[in-house]
């Protein structure tokens, strides 16, 4: 699978900073943007949400900055 080209260009969240790889796209194009959890601020939510939030901020951040 390797010489077919199949996980080109992949990257392990894991070895990244902060652990997301922000610039990676893994969906169709037609799905980019596509928001399917919204977490509210009850219980433990709260911290899915402020997490969401982290990682949308990240992914602009490095796009803007070309990283």
């Amino acid at each position: 699978m390797k010489d077919l080209g199949y996980g080109k260009g992949y990257r392990l969240a894991h070895y990244e900073q902060d652990k997301v790889a922000a610039d990676m796209q893994c969906l169709p194009d037609s799905l980019v943007g596509a928001e399917y959890y919204a977490p509210t601020r009850e219980g433990r939510e709260g911290l899915f949400a402020d997490r969401l939030a982290e990682l949308k901020e990240l992914r602009t951040r490095r796009r803007s900055s070309g990283e």
